[in-house]
């Protein structure tokens, strides 16, 4: 398995080192990751869920998955980054 490196930190893989259209991407990207850390669950549960249940019985699992998905989304900004800068002339 290969290195990748944290593109918000690295010296050479990150955001300022991308050409504009690779930026234009990005953006876009981060645009849509902050979307979704705004999505209101109750907007996406059947009505006949009882949220109020499912929060106080399975809170830490709802966290738990909410941050999985978050470290996965930025592991591929920063695979999408590095191949980015990689294939620049």
């Amino acid at each position: 398995m290969s290195y990748i490196p944290d593109c918000r930190t690295d010296d050479f893989y990150n955001y300022d080192n991308l050409e504009k259209d690779g930026k234009t991407i990005i953006d876009g990207y981060d645009f849509a990751i902050e979307d979704i850390k705004n999505i209101d669950v109750e907007d996406f549960l059947d009505p006949s869920v009882d949220l109020k249940y499912l929060v106080a019985h399975h809170k830490d699992a709802i966290e738990e998955v909410i941050s999985e998905v978050l470290t996965r989304l930025e592991m591929s900004r920063n695979e999408l980054i590095t191949s980015m800068i990689d294939g620049q002339n």
